[in-house]
């Protein structure tokens, strides 16, 4: 079965068969990923709430984040899920 993305997602697949790291952009493990990606060069992006909010404030703008139209960290997470090969769960 082929899996096809949201016409309204970002695009984050890299079609040579590597790996992209989908985050929130959550403190902590999110954020770390990004990092490390953007270290090596590995395809990265995600959905973050409205105004790039995070509970340590603003998400700094070098994460190649999309804004959701709401601030809600659910609609974030319910994105970056649906954009994703493989999640892992997060709550908040």
């Amino acid at each position: 079965m082929k899996k096809t993305q949201d016409p309204k997602t970002p695009p984050l697949h890299d079609s040579s068969g590597g790996i992209t790291i989908v985050s929130g952009g959550q403190t902590g493990a999110d954020r770390a990923a990004l990092d490390w990606a953007l270290e090596h060069n590995v395809p990265s992006g995600g959905w973050c709430p409205k105004g790039r909010k995070a509970e340590d404030g603003p998400i700094d703008a070098k994460y190649p984040l999309k804004e959701t139209p709401s601030v809600a960290y659910v609609q974030r997470s319910a994105d970056r899920t649906e954009c994703a090969d493989t999640a892992r769960p997060s709550i908040g």
